[in-house]
């Protein structure tokens, strides 16, 4: 029998809403991982709301980190989402240097901004944040909006880039600390084309996977990219295949959705996991 590998998700919880933890769990426990959570934040729902409370859980991490390095527990990758101040960053660069043992993947989804703006309750202070975090991981997931953010580019250029000029942003964010980079929500207006562009710092290749913008905007879609991403990645498969295979699904997801509106509630997850391979 394999042995279950094991990822630690560190993002926020929220109580109503399928984005974050809530949408990534039930995708990586689908694919037969063992998933475990520290929450950075407990969010009443999802911000698009534009109405929300959010709970800062920093003192709680910092003792969960301390009670689980006594306990002598491992995990195979960790899942760095919504980071909700400089000091978590300490605490999760602690925890990744205690789990050097078996730490295979390290994987940051730099959760703050869409669209050429960034989130409801977000600020510059959250950029600062993602900045620092993105040299202690293996894999970044930025969508073009936040790695234009951390580029320190102008957010509101996010779809007019040509295929050189994203290039750049990979670029910089590489100059930054950053290892092997995802770009997500990457639309080339001279082609009219939607791309998720990809540098594999192992093969140093760099490839871009084309796919068609259907339906609206839905909360968790970058958070059930990540997970399928991730689960691709520790079950052995290269950058790219796992990429490929998160638009592969995410694709099917929004066909699946078809008309039906999600609304801020994001997406009925449960739903379509029998659709992961």
């Amino acid at each position: 029998m394999t042995e279950q590998r094991h990822i630690l998700l560190v993002n926020d919880l929220p109580g109503v809403g399928k984005v974050a933890t809530a949408a990534m769990g039930p995708v990586l426990s689908h694919m037969g991982f063992s998933v475990a959570s520290l929450p950075t934040a407990l969010v009443s729902n999802t911000l698009d709301f534009g109405a929300f409370e959010i709970l800062d859980t920093c003192e709680y991490m910092k003792k969960t980190a301390e009670v689980w390095k006594r306990l002598d527990f491992h995990f195979d990758a960790i899942c760095i989402g919504f980071i909700n101040s400089s000091e978590q960053i300490e605490i999760i660069r602690e925890l990744i240097e205690n789990q050097r043992e078996t730490l295979r993947f390290v994987i940051a989804d730099t959760i703050m901004a869409d669209e050429g703006k960034l989130y409801n309750g977000m600020t510059g202070r959250n950029v600062e944040s993602m900045r620092e975090m993105i040299r202690d991981a293996d894999v970044i997931t930025p969508n073009l909006t936040e790695a234009l953010l951390l580029a320190g580019e102008d957010p509101g250029q996010y779809d007019s880039l040509s295929h050189r000029e994203i290039g750049c942003v990979m670029r910089k964010l590489r100059e930054l600390g950053a290892s092997s980079v995802i770009l997500t929500s990457c639309h080339v207006p001279s082609e009219d084309r939607y791309f998720v562009y990809g540098y594999d710092a192992g093969s140093r290749s760099v490839f871009r996977v084309p796919y068609e913008l259907k339906g609206t905007r839905c909360p968790g879609t970058g958070d059930i990219f990540s997970a399928v991403l991730t689960g691709g990645l520790i079950n052995g498969k290269t950058l790219e295949d796992s990429t490929r295979e998160a638009v592969r699904f995410m694709s099917g997801m929004f066909e699946y959705l078809g008309d039906r509106e999600p609304g801020y509630m994001g997406f009925p997850i449960e739903a379509y996991l029998a659709e992961l391979r």
